[in-house]
């Protein structure tokens, strides 16, 4: 009975044996699979921060570059509204200079039509907001007659009897093709 006794005790060692193996072997895999989990979002990690600070970066060059684009911007345009200004007067003062011969007002410069051709646009561009009337309490209606339409307006309804399409319209006039749709669809509500 005691050989059965021992030969009993072997099997279970030799079982005890095999489920601490196994229990070791699995602690291992889980030990392995959470450093290369850890591993894994390191370099995700990495990857991610290489990437927020590359955007950064870029960002901050975009910035630089659109602030050196605004404070240049500024002084070509006040640079050309000085020189329109200037050319107004001066085609102005040549106007009234000249001596009133019919002969010599009929004749005419190409340089200071163009002259007096950009500082109409000037002034067509930069009208002031209407200011409400004050015994009306309100802004003034407008007439819908068609010598008081808009210029604006006008022009493009030129143009498309000219056949231009939406995009030359908008390239002639210096404004974008939405602001084309957008005023032809305003108008056609209007009427």
């Amino acid at each position: 009975m005691q050989t059965f006794l021992i030969l009993i005790s072997f099997i279970l060692n030799i079982a005890a044996l095999l489920a601490i193996v196994l229990l070791y072997t699995r602690q291992n895999r889980l030990l392995e699979v959470e450093k290369r989990q850890e591993k894994t979002v390191k370099e995700m990690e990495d990857v991610i921060s290489s990437y927020l600070l590359e955007m950064k970066e870029d960002n901050d060059r975009f910035i630089q570059q659109f602030q050196e684009v605004n404070e240049g911007q500024p002084d070509l345009s006040k640079a050309k509204v000085e020189k329109i200004k200037k050319a107004a007067e001066s085609a102005l003062q040549n106007e009234s200079e000249s001596p009133s011969n019919e002969l010599d007002n009929k004749k005419f410069n190409s340089q200071s039509y163009k002259r007096q051709s950009a500082a109409r646009a000037y002034k067509q561009d930069f009208k002031p907001e209407p200011q409400p009337l004050e015994g009306m309490g309100g802004y003034p209606q407008e007439a819908e007659n068609s010598s008081t339409e808009d210029p604006f307006y006008l022009r493009i309804k030129r143009l498309q009897e000219k056949e231009y399409t939406l995009e030359e319209i908008a390239r002639e006039l210096g404004k974008g093709v939405t602001e084309i749709e957008l005023a032809l669809k305003f108008r056609q509500k209007q009427e």
